[in-house]
């Protein structure tokens, strides 16, 4: 074998990572932390070692061996009456740390006897032998410790995977409940052999704790016996007919801990529902207000800043949080759920939130209040009822919040097939998290829950009148008309009903409000659609005019517009075919416009344009219609009816 060329880089020849079993981990932001509970079985914690060389290649020798470095922190209250952690025994004396014995230990398995020598390393980095049958070895080791390969000379072989070391974690001593101790582990490897049996000293090593993308080579673990639970439910059955509508969900976290010394540092809640533009929730009224830096509420121009705080205003935009906690269930009932007007009544005031990302609702609950009171994030068990030493009934251990997200008139409503209709279902997920140990510095979050529900759809919005019109234009329920003629309904006495506005299902995104749907009869060939609106009464007032009602500046597109649908497409269109033309005023005293005609040639339904007409036409109306207004004129649809003895029945909505 050639003598090892000295000083070289010999590459990334192997990797090492650290591994806990046998504990839960929090599943928090530190995903590599893990609760050593009292009276189970405590964790094992095994360190995999990964060749990264052929199989024809090694590391190692007896001289310059394979090294794995492992360290386990000794444990001491310093005088701030907070735990801490040290690798220097000297700095844990000095502090009492050895009268009350708190460390972690390390007990290595017995089946690394043969593959690995096990060292303390002392502050000046000498090591010493920890001899298997000794009482470091059954007590467990703490501080630094080195693991030496010793098999097959200290030799590595590439097609050879080596023994895993193996230890047993141990909290000694009388660990205060929440402490936290890290393990991590690294390597060095000093020599390399290739194929040609040509060593390479190097100096490859691994930092003990150092993590990785790809490799994890700490843990955390926490001596808590920490139990929590949360809760999410929706408790509103609104119905969805304002321009801010709330879904209402009520949210709870509780600390259910069997020992008064488990507590929660501060928690908080990460409510989310998909951001879309229709049938779902939207950015910009999630986060329509925010705090400015005097402690205002203003208005947010930049809804996807994830840095504002953000508040809610009731019927006006962005998610309202109550703490409620102090409330009885009777008080909770109260509640206006839909407008949250009587909030004032018991002393609750809107909590404010950030949107981390679009669609979250992030709210945080302090330990602390900014006038140092305790914080509704600062739960404390109550204990064990059955043991009066660790019982407190008067502990502060649930939260419980009212969060209404705010939706607008986005929806669309689903025919069923019973002729009712119904919303999508709106969808939230919330995942809780706690802070907990010392100031919090370990996170455990929950898998989320999900809630779905829809709104109702409104019973009373705007109403009308719909009539067929006889030979001498006279409403009626019914009217016969004449094959090949033209026959005429209207669509009358168009108000809102109730004492709410309604508003259309895109009146803050599109530049028109309410929008009115009409299916003509089938086998119903539409020639032209009439408007007709009173005179202004008002004096002063300039005389009306189309576009004081309906939609106009849609870019091209026509207040009024019909659906197409080309055969075999799932998706439909609505196409414009021109505005309605002013025809002034009419014998009956009233304002007239008309789009299409009623003579040959010119009629809508032989407009190229709407050759895949669904026969579904809508009315664009400018804006809402408001409470207890109507609409001063009506709709006159005119068409030729083509089959003896059809009903021609339609709708319109």
């Amino acid at each position: 074998m050639a003598d090892a060329a000295r000083g070289e880089d010999i590459g990334h020849p192997a990797d090492i990572q650290l591994q806990v079993t046998g504990a839960p981990s929090t599943g928090g932001s530190e995903s590599h932390a893990y609760l050593v509970r009292a009276g189970e079985a405590p964790p094992v914690i095994t360190t995999p070692i990964e060749l990264k060389i052929k199989s024809d290649e090694s590391i190692g020798s007896w001289t310059n061996r394979v090294a794995v470095e492992l360290y386990a922190p000794y444990l001491y209250i310093g005088e701030d009456g907070e735990s801490h952690q040290t690798l220097k025994e000297s700095e844990w004396k000095q502090n009492g740390g050895d009268v009350a014995g708190t460390r972690l230990s390390l007990i290595p398995s017995a089946n690394m006897e043969g593959h690995w020598e096990v060292y303390s390393v002392d502050e000046k980095g000498d090591k010493h032998l920890v001899e298997k049958n000794s009482d470091e070895w059954s007590e467990g080791l703490s501080g630094t410790i080195r693991l030496e390969y010793v098999n097959n000379g200290g030799i590595l072989h590439g097609s050879i995977k080596p023994q895993t070391p193996e230890f047993t974690a141990r909290f000694k001593g009388k660990v205060p409940e929440n402490t936290m101790a890290e393990v991590g582990v690294g390597m060095h490897v000093g020599l390399y052999t290739d194929s040609n049996k040509v060593q390479h000293e190097g100096d490859f090593t691994i930092k003990p704790g150092e993590n990785t993308d790809s490799q994890i080579r700490s843990a955390i673990l926490v001596n808590s016996n920490l139990e929590w639970e949360f809760g999410t439910k929706c408790i509103s059955d609104n119905a969805l007919w304002d321009r801010v509508n709330y879904m209402v969900y009520e949210v709870r976290m509780k600390n259910t801990s069997k020992t008064t010394q488990s507590a929660i540092f501060r928690g908080a809640f990460d409510l989310y529902s998909e951001v879309k533009q229709a049938n779902g929730l939207r950015q910009e009224d999630l986060a329509a207000f925010k705090l400015d830096e005097s402690g205002q509420v203003v208005e947010n121009p930049h809804p996807s800043d994830s840095s504002a705080t953000l508040i809610g205003k009731p019927g006006e935009g962005g998610a309202l949080i109550y703490d409620v906690t102090s409330l009885s269930q009777e008080q909770r009932d109260a509640i206006d759920l839909e407008r949250f007007s009587n909030v004032d009544d018991f002393g609750l005031e809107e909590m404010a939130y950030r949107s981390l990302q679009p669609g979250h609702v992030n709210i945080d609950l302090p330990n602390k209040n900014d006038d140092g009171t305790s914080g509704n994030g600062h739960l404390v068990s109550k204990g064990d009822p059955d043991n009066p030493d660790d019982y407190d009934p008067d502990n502060y251990d649930e939260t419980v919040l009212y969060v209404a997200l705010p939706f607008t008139t986005n929806f669309v409503p689903h025919e069923q097939g019973d002729g009712t209709s119904m919303f999508e279902s709106v969808k939230i997920e919330n995942t809780p998290t706690v802070h907990f140990s010392t100031n919090g510095a370990i996170s455990w979050s929950k898998q989320a829950q999900t809630v779905t529900k829809a709104f109702r759809v409104p019973e009373v919005g705007f109403s009308l009148q719909k009539h067929a019109l006889d030979f001498s234009d006279t409403p009626q329920k019914r009217a016969d008309g004449a094959i090949g003629y033209v026959s005429h309904y209207a669509i009358t006495d168009i108000a809102t009903s109730g004492n709410v506005s309604v508003y259309g299902p895109d009146s803050l995104e599109q530049p028109y409000g309410v929008v009115m749907a009409d299916t003509l009869p089938e086998d119903f060939d539409l020639t032209s659609i009439d408007i007709s609106m009173d005179k202004q009464t008002v004096e002063g007032l300039p005389e009306r005019e189309l576009s004081d009602w309906l939609a106009s500046d849609l870019g091209g597109a026509s207040c009024i517009q019909f659906e197409t649908k080309a055969e075999g497409s799932d998706t439909s269109t609505w196409v414009s075919v021109g505005d309605p033309v002013a025809l002034g005023e009419g014998a009956d005293g009233k304002l007239h416009w008309k789009l299409g005609s009623d003579e040959a040639g010119s009629a809508l339904y032989e407009d190229a344009r709407l050759a895949d007409f669904t026969g579904t036409f809508r009315v664009l109306f400018k804006d809402a219609l408001p409470s207890d207004e109507a609409f001063p004129g009506s709709f006159g649809v005119n068409g030729i009816m083509t089959l003896p003895y059809d009903q021609y029945r339609n709708d319109v909505k």
